[in-house]
């Protein structure tokens, strides 16, 4: 069994695992390097070593399950995501994600 998935250390399972089961039990996102880089650049907290504050919380805006379960689907019939990095994802994203997108520079 590996260790770390997308970044996120999977041995610490119970702490993070809202964000696993959003990633992990969908193939189409799982198995999508650049969607996995954009999850990262969103959600995770890089000085912190954690996902950021309110990833998984379903009232906040751009949170997510809304962009794994309603936005990459969508974005997955109109766009290659396997040809695109994380950044390039970020990129076409709607505005209900600029506030997770913060200090990214695009």
């Amino acid at each position: 069994m590996f260790k770390n998935f997308a970044g996120i250390d999977v041995s610490k399972a119970n702490r993070h695992g809202d964000i696993l089961e959003q990633l992990a039990s969908r193939q189409e996102i799982a198995t999508v390097k650049g969607i996995l880089e954009a999850v990262i650049l969103l959600y995770w907290d890089t000085n912190k070593n954690h996902p950021k504050l309110g990833t998984t919380n379903r009232n906040k805006i751009g949170n997510l399950r809304r962009f794994t379960g309603s936005i990459m689907p969508q974005f997955q019939m109109t766009y290659d995501l396997n040809s695109m990095n994380g950044i390039d994802i970020l990129k076409l994203l709607p505005h209900e994600f600029d506030e997770w997108k913060q200090p990214i520079r695009l």
